[in-house]
């Protein structure tokens, strides 16, 4: 499954890269002058399980913005950050991540998404400290209306395999909610 997710995550990077050459898209929208970063931030959260741990509940946040970068002819690029923690008996976990996605309307207010991301993982586990760099693949769907925004979201995410106490590595993934403001 690492192998796999790796891979995916370097084809889905490769491909939102060297798409950014092709016609129509925009590179460095921040500099036109009506550009707009409409900032969301979201409180988050849901059920995270850790391989060789289980699931505990997860609670965080999300900070998105349009692509300062690119923006492709349809659809839109969005950056999110996310901050998320987990606490299961003797392990407690931040994570930090940035996810870049491409998202498509289907719908008024609707756009579903996905794309690759990086993150780092910090806590203990039991006496043993734990700081592992990470890649992850995610996938949301968000309703947006005025100052409004919902969203369901799923992540898989693959952390180094250091040996931290009686764990190989930190992989988990996420499914969680997302309710927040549209600035």
């Amino acid at each position: 499954m690492k192998r796999s997710l790796s891979t995916l995550a370097v084809i889905s990077t490769l491909a939102i890269s060297g798409s950014a050459l092709a016609d129509g898209w925009k590179t460095l929208p921040f500099l036109d002058a009506g550009w707009k970063p409409n900032f969301t931030l979201a409180a988050t959260v849901g059920s995270m399980d850790i391989k060789d741990v289980g699931a505990a509940t997860s609670q965080g946040l999300e900070l998105s913005l349009d692509c300062p970068w690119f923006q492709p002819p349809q659809g839109a690029l969005r950056q999110q950050f996310n901050y998320s923690t987990y606490k299961k008996d003797n392990i407690s976990l931040n994570i930090w991540e940035m996810n870049p996605h491409y998202y498509i309307t289907v719908a008024e207010g609707w756009t579903v998404g996905f794309g690759p991301g990086v993150g780092y993982v910090q806590g203990t586990v039991g006496s043993y400290e734990a700081k592992l760099p990470s890649i992850q693949f995610s996938a949301d769907v968000n309703y947006r209306k005025g100052h409004y925004f919902a969203g369901v979201g799923a992540r898989v995410q693959n952390a180094r395999n250091d040996q931290i106490g009686t764990l190989t590595g930190l992989d988990n993934s996420l499914l969680n909610v997302k309710l927040g403001y549209n600035f």
